[in-house]
């Protein structure tokens, strides 16, 4: 919630002709806003910071999976690893956080977390969240 605005971010599946179309969505009190097919973006996490709204998720970029936040529809590559991904946001001033994945060589993901781009490695699979204080 911001302010009295409430935003919520997530995927809708929606009649497509003869057959149905997934979509990135970003509901605002409501209303329902299509960010792409889902196909080539996934929404993981939304963060609203004045009059701007941030997404955390996944994009695909010449056929690899690349962690990928957006502000205000403007795409962001958060990593250049092609087995990537961002599950949570936080913004802090200027500071952008996103958490999340990228996959190794080995086989198992690792999680991690970038600051402005810049990638942190964790003990673990995956992170789900991520908050600054």
């Amino acid at each position: 919630m911001s302010g009295n605005d409430v935003y919520v971010a997530g995927d809708e599946t929606v009649p497509d002709g003869a057959s149905y179309s997934d979509y990135a969505t970003v509901w605002k009190n409501g209303v329902a806003k299509h960010m792409g097919l889902q196909s080539s973006m996934q929404v993981y996490a939304i963060f609203v910071a004045g009059n701007d709204v941030y997404l955390a998720g996944i994009s695909i970029s010449n056929g690899h999976y690349i962690a990928t936040y957006w502000k205000n529809d403007t795409p962001v590559y958060v990593s250049d690893d092609p087995t990537s991904g961002a599950a949570a946001i936080y913004v802090s001033g200027n500071d952008v956080y996103t958490a999340g994945f990228i996959a190794t060589a080995a086989g198992p993901r690792m999680a991690v977390y970038w600051k402005n781009k810049t990638l942190h490695t964790l003990d673990g699979t995956i992170a789900y969240g991520i908050f600054v204080k």
